[in-house]
């Protein structure tokens, strides 16, 4: 009867070790878990925040392209003026030399 309460009493300490030993664990994996979670949550923060500065990169890019667009454009529509208000004073002095040239017919 000694024998085998010492049996039981050795196989109730060994269960409880075993449970705690499962207790620890568990405690651990957890707090893995929520270390390996907080690290991938700071890398998704940091990938957010990289990806905002990028996203701002490209707009101001893409502003100043739009910007390049416009200043090439008005530049492109001055020239323009420039050549059409050229041909018009080409008219006007080949119309007024014409005029000339029938005054100095009619004298």
């Amino acid at each position: 009867r000694q024998w085998t309460g010492g049996l039981e009493e050795s196989f109730h300490r060994e269960r409880i070790r075993v449970e705690m030993d499962t207790e620890r664990r568990s405690i651990d994996s957890l707090l893995r878990a929520r270390e390996l979670y907080r690290a991938r949550r700071e890398a998704l923060e940091d990938d957010e925040e990289a990806t905002r500065e990028a996203l701002k990169e490209i707009a101001i890019r893409g502003l100043f392209i739009v910007r390049q667009m416009m200043l090439d454009e008005q530049q492109r529509i001055y020239i323009a003026r420039r050549a059409f208000a050229k041909r018009q004073q080409a008219e006007r002095d080949a119309f007024a030399g014409d005029e000339r040239d029938a005054r100095l017919d009619i004298r």
